[in-house]
């Protein structure tokens, strides 16, 4: 990691990866990302507008938090999306 102090803002730091490990980074990366674009290439616009909505409700609600924040719980942690989701669609077969 590089940590810098902001030019515009001495109160703020701005952390970055470090150029030496981007590249082992960006490879982690890349399969979430592959599989994200695999589930949602077949969506229509409309249909990725709904599960982004979706997503944010669901988030809220395991959250407790009514605001919609960039960084979320969801983000950091796929699996407890993916947990959840298998045991909704369990439920409501």
């Amino acid at each position: 990691m590089d940590r810098r102090e902001d030019d515009a803002d001495r109160r703020r730091a701005i952390v970055s990866i470090a150029e030496v490990n981007r590249e082992a980074v960006d490879a982690w990366l890349a399969r979430g990302a592959r599989a994200w674009r695999s589930a949602l290439e077949p969506l229509t616009s409309e249909q990725r507008r709904v599960l982004a909505e979706t997503l944010r409700s669901y988030e809220r609600a395991i959250t407790g938090d009514g605001s919609d924040r960039s960084e979320s719980r969801l983000a950091c942690d796929p699996s407890l999306l993916a947990s959840q989701l298998a045991a909704c669609s369990r439920r409501v077969k």
